[in-house]
């Protein structure tokens, strides 16, 4: 795991009140990119206008491991994904107790100190 590039997973809350979870290696960008509509945006969040970035996470390990939490999240049911927003730690705690091999794989919730407010990641209307 030396050098391996860090990711982040994250939950957009939507305008629908819809959440959306990806990956990237760049949240501000990715979260422009939504909230843009660019080509490089999803094809959800073209439709439903992500309105803030309700959690994320740093992954290290690669994108392999960044893959993996992000499939974990889509899996779970919105109460699930709720708590997963107002809990951030519990992620860890709930994909590392349901996974097999994922040892090398390190989750780090942001705290709201660190986490990427969207009046900073947004772009100006």
């Amino acid at each position: 795991m030396i050098n391996e590039k860090l990711f982040y997973v994250y939950i957009l809350e939507c305008e629908n009140g819809n959440y959306y979870t990806g990956y990237t290696d760049d949240i501000i960008r990715r979260f422009n990119a939504h909230k843009t509509g660019a080509k490089t945006g999803a094809k959800f969040t073209k439709s439903f206008k992500p309105s803030r970035i309700a959690a994320a996470w740093k992954i290290s390990g690669g994108k392999g491991p960044a893959m993996k939490v992000e499939h974990f999240i889509k899996k779970q049911r919105r109460a699930i994904k709720q708590n997963f927003i107002d809990n951030p730690q519990t992620l860890k705690d709930e994909f590392l107790k349901k996974q097999k091999n994922v040892s090398q794989i390190d989750i780090a919730a942001l705290l709201q100190t660190e986490m990427i407010k969207p009046e900073t990641a947004a772009v100006k209307d």
